[in-house]
């Protein structure tokens, strides 16, 4: 994998979820590490629909009680 983006990392007990973007031929691989250990990831076509899984899961986190670190990006108000 190549070309490494970090969408967000969220925080909770001393510990972190990271979301990272990599671009590949044929699309974008989307994965979600807890403590840098792979926890999901998925496969996407297009940029649309790897910010619409990435935003998903982090809401569900979030809901959870997982809160953004100081260097995460903020999502966009809709």
């Amino acid at each position: 994998m190549s070309d490494a983006t970090v969408r967000w990392t969220l925080w909770h007990d001393g510990r972190n979820l990271t979301c990272i973007e990599y671009r590949e031929q044929g699309g974008l691989e989307v994965q979600v590490t807890y403590d840098s250990l792979p926890l999901a990831s998925l496969h996407c076509d297009r940029i649309e629909d790897a910010t619409r899984w990435s935003e998903h899961i982090r809401q569900r986190w979030e809901a959870t009680g997982w809160r953004p670190t100081t260097s995460s990006p903020q999502p966009e108000a809709a």
